[in-house]
């Protein structure tokens, strides 16, 4: 497989597009899958899990968290063939959706309000002094 990239629009410091490759871009590809609606692109229609239009109004029971716990697993594997051991999880907490998803040996996992898609980083996980909630 050769190496994969993409270019943002923004510059890095040398004033060029900036380069994403690595985990950055799977990273960058799983966000794009669940924000992007089905049917923007018209000779894939059934690419993009939307997650914000189908699932802002969902009610959070387990039955709903199950289906679309497949639901987006089953996208991944269908829109990104090149990632091995995919697995969901799904968990709501004080009417946030926490999303971890494994593949390749890596753990991606953000968290959805019903607005906005986010990255969990470090900083989320330690509070204040960076990586102090990660036990080594």
């Amino acid at each position: 497989m050769s190496k994969q990239v993409d270019m943002l629009m923004s510059v890095d410091e040398f004033n060029t597009p900036k380069i994403v490759t690595n985990l950055s871009l799977i990273n960058l590809k799983m966000v794009r899958l669940m924000l992007m609606e089905p049917g923007t692109f018209p000779d894939q229609p059934d690419r993009g899990f939307g997650l914000v239009s189908r699932y802002r109004y969902m009610q959070y029971t387990d039955g709903n968290l199950i289906e679309l716990q497949q639901a987006l697993k089953q996208h991944i594997e269908t829109w990104m063939p090149y990632l091995e051991g995919v697995d969901v999880v799904l968990e709501v907490k004080n009417k946030v959706l926490n999303i971890g998803i494994s593949a390749n040996e890596v753990f991606y996992e953000y968290t959805y309000d019903g607005k906005s898609l986010k990255n969990v980083t470090l900083d989320d996980v330690g509070g204040d002094n960076g990586a102090s909630g990660i036990l080594i």
